[in-house]
């Protein structure tokens, strides 16, 4: 059993009766977890699935999600974590790109989805529920018989990201590079440290498993023994219910989620003991100042603020303890993490110099899978991160914008190129820049801004209903404005600052 340590077998073995998951009215044990993922590993082998199958898993945040990523680290299998927001012409390019040939989803109408691997191969497509021709039921598997499987290691993860093009870029995450060596140690010893999760947490799961902030939570639960609580859909009061009903000692949010708990009346937050929580985590984009004091004044001195990307996962942590004394930075780098700031030209720029972040971590990414936007990884293993700031002389972070064109909102990166190829498809369309504006809860809206062709007559509704049938709904646009041309320079090219900056003018951040 102790050679099994940090695995889910392990505590499926030490405490086979303790609570694992809770998924509203269900609850799994370690048990339960183990040979749930014993039996889809099974049935998964059973039919053909071997370690060289690459498997996308397409659902909302459900402990089922942890059941299939536990078979398939006993299988060896790469997962893909893929957004079940997208269309299925946006799955297409996922599952070509990924070579993924057995998929699992929790569509509603999983049949829909079957259009996007449509002329390939695909050896296995599960779905929750009653399962159309062509897909087999999650539930059913389960029912068949099982061996027993020992992982060695997590499976491998690709999560997809924007990238610097329109198109999701697919970031591998295997083994850590051979180089990483001490720093490696130092790096991990140091998160373990800042976050210190153990068998006697209870962690409150609502983010989405799409992205690796998510994926990784659950992941590490399983290695250190903590119970999660699923929230399939975050809902602010219910999210206090739940810290209150399960003594949840640990939450990680997105901003969002925390602007929508401190929208809630004073006595709502009042009626609800939250004593039990030790650590408040924030991180997916940029958290203002403000709302990091209301929570420490709301939660207590347990609100930590991570900065990171897809590309290096985690490159900064800001302690409670800093969060007055260094109001808008997004902390201290991990023991391992190397950051440069950068010139226009590529120079290095010392303390309290603008520039450009490139970071360097022990697991940072070599590049995306089909290989392009090679010009964001340095021949030295620095990750360009497409934001701009400086470190102050006591080693702190601070972010005052970005130099790639993308849109954080409520935490997910959105491209705006892929949008503006979108549009530019509709016939009334001449031009169009897509930019990303202030927003309460989201932290950045998409706004389009359209230039119109002289000889069409279009509206906005129109144009929103051709961006909804193409596109995610996350990435259509919020607002879409009309013009009669676009601001440009010399050369013609859309200057997109000069649309943002009314806009920015009066933020802590212009990012």
């Amino acid at each position: 059993m102790m050679s099994l340590a940090g695995r889910l077998e392990y505590w499926a073995t030490a405490t086979p009766d303790r609570s694992a998951i809770i998924d509203g009215p269900v609850t799994l044990t370690w048990h339960d977890w183990n040979a749930a993922a014993d039996a889809v590993a099974t049935a998964l082998s059973q039919r053909g699935v071997t370690d060289r199958d690459v498997v996308a898993v397409r659902t909302r945040t459900r402990g089922e999600w942890a059941v299939i990523d536990a078979a398939l680290a006993k299988l060896g299998c790469p997962a893909v974590a893929l957004n079940w927001q997208l269309t299925p012409t946006e799955a297409a390019h996922v599952l070509s790109d990924s070579a993924a040939s057995v998929v699992v989803c929790d569509d509603e109408d999983p049949s829909r989805l079957a259009t996007a691997w449509s002329g390939r191969v695909v050896k296995a497509a599960i779905c929750f529920g009653a399962a159309p021709p062509g897909f087999s039921s999650y539930e059913a598997l389960l029912e068949e018989p099982a061996s027993r499987w020992i992982s060695a290691e997590d499976a491998p993860l690709i999560v997809y990201t924007s990238g610097t093009t329109g198109r999701p870029k697919g970031v591998y995450f295997g083994r850590p590079r051979a180089t990483a060596g001490t720093d490696l140690r130092r790096y991990l010893d140091d998160l373990a440290q800042a976050d210190d999760e153990g068998p006697d947490d209870v962690v409150l799961m609502a983010l989405p498993l799409s992205h690796g902030l998510g994926a990784g939570s659950i992941r590490r639960s399983a290695r250190v023994g903590s119970t999660l609580v699923i929230m399939r859909r975050f809902e602010p009061e219910e999210a206090l219910r739940l810290i209150e009903c399960h003594r949840i000692t640990r939450f990680t949010a997105v901003p969002t989620m925390l602007l929508r708990l401190a929208a809630l009346p004073a006595d709502v937050l009042a009626r609800y003991d939250l004593r039990s929580l030790r650590l408040l985590g924030i991180g997916g984009s940029p958290v203002p100042h403000w709302l990091k004091l209301w929570a420490l004044e709301t939660f207590g001195p347990c609100v930590y603020e991570g900065y990171g990307s897809t590309e290096t996962s985690l490159v900064s942590v800001l302690r409670p303890s800093e969060i007055r004394a260094k109001p808008q930075s997004c902390g201290r780098l991990y023991a391992g993490v190397e950051l440069s700031v950068r010139s226009p030209e590529g120079h290095a720029l010392g303390a309290g110099e603008l520039g450009e972040i490139w970071v360097r971590t022990p697991v940072t990414a070599t590049g995306y899978l089909d290989r392009s936007a090679i010009e964001d990884f340095d021949a030295d293993g620095f990750f360009r991160t497409g934001d701009r700031g400086h470190l102050d002389h006591d080693g702190f972070l601070f972010l005052t914008g970005r130099s790639k064109d993308m849109i954080i909102t409520g935490g997910v990166n959105v491209y705006p190129a892929e949008i503006e190829s979108v549009l530019r498809t509709h016939p009334g369309i001449e031009d169009v820049a897509v930019i990303g504006t202030p927003h309460d809860d989201y932290g950045e809206q998409v706004v389009a801004v359209c230039q119109i062709r002289s000889s069409h007559r279009v509206d906005e509704r129109e144009l929103l209903a051709h961006c909804r049938s193409r596109l995610a709904g996350f990435k259509v646009p919020k607002v879409i404005q009309l013009r009669t041309e676009l601001p440009r320079n010399a050369l013609g090219k859309v200057v997109k600052h000069r649309l943002r900056a009314p806009y920015w003018a009066d933020e802590e951040r212009v990012i």
